[in-house]
């Protein structure tokens, strides 16, 4: 199921779903804004996974994983 989950900018480390249950756990990958918007721009509806309009450039590694990945100022020091 396509969605997406919330953070806190105070704790990126726990995101909130409300589509899910309470109890369920999986995984998920934070992707910076401004990829989010710049696929928004390009197909017209909000996703990163399955933008087969733009010939889904995640997916394929176009796109690779560690530069559209969202970091905290603690992760990017290291």
């Amino acid at each position: 199921m396509l969605h997406a989950r919330v953070t806190s900018p105070s704790n990126s480390g726990i995101a909130n779903d409300p589509t899910w249950r309470p109890g369920r756990e999986y995984f998920g990958i934070p992707f910076r804004l401004d990829y989010v918007l710049r696929m928004c721009g390009g197909t017209g509806h909000l996703g990163v996974l399955d933008i087969w309009e733009l010939g889904w450039p995640l997916l394929r590694g176009d796109d690779p994983i560690e530069d559209v990945m969202w970091k905290s100022d603690r992760q990017r020091e290291t």
